[in-house]
């Protein structure tokens, strides 16, 4: 492998496999087939020829038939290896995107199009389009109106639009229920929600996922993987770009051949769509995250753990019993983002549970888990308290379950098997002082553990090639700023805080 298949960061070295920066631009339905930047060729699905590469970037344009298997481009075949990393650059067209029925018919919706702002009278807006040089793209909107009513649309309602991962297969029929890696979902209201595979089920990550360029990171471990995301600004649930946030762990998945993929099916909402732009496709071998618990700052594996034995990572356990179990406890020294542990039930009496935020005995957070349902346990000055209980999530008898903590932005969430448990009530970072984490197990009977890791709540992003980060400037010159304060009302003569009248 040539000097440039290879880029250092962090201090290890990083073996490049496939680079793909759009640098060589490529009409519509021209893209699969040909070579990526280095490395591989581009595979996937263009069934409406409507993939093209212009100014450095992949551009995904809309379906008039919305749906999974029809555009994505994809990498591979890979076999899975630990340390196997896809790292994607997208901004996707609308994290609320959605694949449905328009609610007006398609005589009222060309006319609503004709008047447009009311600004221009609609015969010279008719002329405009006639000598458009990209009035083909508006009659092919036409066409997507007139097979999106009520009496033509053919398709399920599609909530899911954008996927982005490992998949079985180059053109995934429903990335939602196949392989490793991260879906967006319309969250209507509050945008997109981020969601990531783990077993059978999606894990809800967080919602208000604001439309903004995203990196999505998926690292292949030898079962499983582990999803990082980042953006390249501050962002809710998200790290800021050169860091990177642990979001998920899938400790299930075990297809041995996947091909790396960024995959979309609906763009916009209610007629009004916009183009997804990927601008780069890497995957490469990363050391560091071949270790078996790849960026954690506190794991170990296997069954029981004594005071003062040496964890893999971490330092010693330390042990605090009392009436109910035992808390097995390692101390990073900084809060967790991500807590996840698997453990295996051999008996109906098994209870266990993830222990966080712990200060001493007297203070910290507990997941409570039996056959009975889960329980979300707050100990302050020694005082249990029960914040929330669910009784429909159990553990059973003879099965491997999945149990993981995301805890940042000061709310903690709580998952079993990827299924969302309850959130912990939100409360400033600045008011949690407890770094340890760790397990309970019942004293009547505990599960056999095989795995416990903790991650930060940001890490550096390990880059398999230099990337270009998106341009970024803001403005330093505040020309104005209103924040709506006072009674409701009218806004019309209402003065501002900055730029006066409105």
């Amino acid at each position: 492998m040539d000097a440039a298949g290879k880029a250092v960061a962090g201090g290890a070295r990083l073996e490049a496999i496939v680079i793909d920066n759009f640098e060589d631009d490529c009409s519509r339905g021209g893209v699969i087939g040909t070579p990526a930047t280095k490395g591989g060729m581009r595979r996937g699905r263009d069934a409406e020829r409507q993939i093209a590469i212009d100014h450095g970037a992949l551009r995904l344009q809309p379906l008039m038939r919305p749906g999974w298997g029809r555009q994505g481009v994809s990498y591979g075949p890979f076999r899975r290896e630990a340390g196997l990393t896809l790292l994607v650059s997208v901004t996707n067209g609308h994290n609320t995107s959605q694949g449905s029925r328009l609610p007006d018919d398609f005589a009222r919706r060309i006319w609503r199009w004709l008047r447009g702002p009311g600004i221009d009278p609609w015969p010279g807006r008719l002329v405009a389009l006639i000598r458009s040089p990209r009035k083909g793209l508006t009659l092919r909107r036409f066409l997507w109106w007139a097979l999106s009513t009520s009496w033509t649309y053919r398709g399920p309602n599609i909530d899911e639009n954008l996927a982005v991962g490992w998949f079985s297969s180059e053109a995934p029929i429903d990335p939602v229920v196949d392989g490793c890696g991260f879906i967006v979902h319309a969250a209507e209201g509050e945008n997109g929600e981020l969601w990531a595979r783990v077993g059978k089920h999606c894990l809800s990550a967080f919602r208000r996922l604001k439309n903004i360029h995203m990196y999505y990171i998926v690292v292949l471990r030898q079962q499983g993987a582990v999803c990082y995301a980042a953006a390249d600004q501050p962002a809710h649930g998200v790290a800021a770009f050169p860091m990177m946030r642990p979001i998920a762990i899938d400790a299930f998945n075990k297809d041995r051949q996947l091909f790396a993929g960024v995959h979309q099916a609906a763009f916009g909402q209610i007629g009004f769509r916009v183009d997804t732009r990927v601008q780069a496709v890497h995957v490469g071998r990363i050391p560091e995250f071949s270790a078996p618990f790849g960026t954690a700052h506190a794991a170990d594996s296997g069954g029981a753990k004594s005071a003062g034995q040496v964890a893999a990572i971490g330092g010693r356990w330390c042990i605090v019993q009392d009436e109910d179990g035992r808390l097995t406890v390692l101390d990073p020294g900084r809060p967790s983002g991500l807590i996840h542990a698997t453990f295996e039930v051999r008996a109906a009496s098994d209870r266990a549970g993830l222990v966080w935020r712990f200060s001493d005995k007297l203070d910290f957070w507990l997941l409570k888990l039996s056959g009975f349902g889960c329980a979300l346990i707050h100990v302050q000055e020694g005082r249990e308290k029960v914040i929330a209980v669910n009784a429909a999530r159990v553990l059973h008898e003879g099965s491997l379950h999945s149990v993981q903590i995301l805890d940042w932005d000061g709310q903690a969430r709580c998952f079993l098997d990827g299924t969302h448990l309850f959130d912990a009530p939100r409360e400033p970072d600045s008011m949690v002082a407890g770094t340890g984490v760790g397990l309970w197990g019942s004293l009547d009977g505990e599960p056999q553990w095989h795995s416990f890791e903790a991650h930060p709540r940001e890490v550096p992003i390990s880059l398999i090639s230099p990337l270009e980060v998106p341009w970024n400037k803001a403005g330093t010159n505040l020309v104005h700023a209103d924040h709506f304060a006072g009674t409701a009302g009218a806004l019309e003569q209402r003065t501002s805080e900055v730029g006066g009248a409105g």
